[in-house]
């Protein structure tokens, strides 16, 4: 299964592991325990929704285009207060970035 880790430099562990899975999202964990599941919101596109153990929604993001690393980041009232926030953002779009140059070049390989 593929992920992402945002690893502590002083301790040399994980702070947060990104899980995806091949389908449809996946979870972001945090070592304290904190948790995010996150879905795809369409099938051939990178624009996922984070959730937070309640079910709502705490920020989705999505790719703008596929020319061009870019994208939009919405990120709900309740969220901004989230210490958990920022590197939840940077993780997802570290992830969205990796698979989108992992399909590039799968694409290029099979012309």
């Amino acid at each position: 299964m593929p992920y992402v880790s945002v690893r502590d430099a002083a301790f040399d562990t994980d702070f947060a592991v990104l899980n995806m899975n091949l389908i449809s999202g996946g979870r972001l964990s945090f070592s304290d325990g904190h948790e995010f599941t996150f879905a795809s919101l369409r099938f051939w596109n990178y624009d996922w929704s984070f959730k937070d153990e309640s079910g709502a929604v705490v920020f989705s993001i999505r790719r703008r285009s596929s020319l061009k690393q870019c994208g939009d980041v919405v990120i709900s009232p309740k969220a901004k207060r989230d210490k958990h926030l920022l590197v939840a953002i940077a993780a997802a779009w570290y992830a969205i970035v990796i698979a989108s140059e992992e399909t590039a070049a799968t694409s290029a390989g099979a012309s």
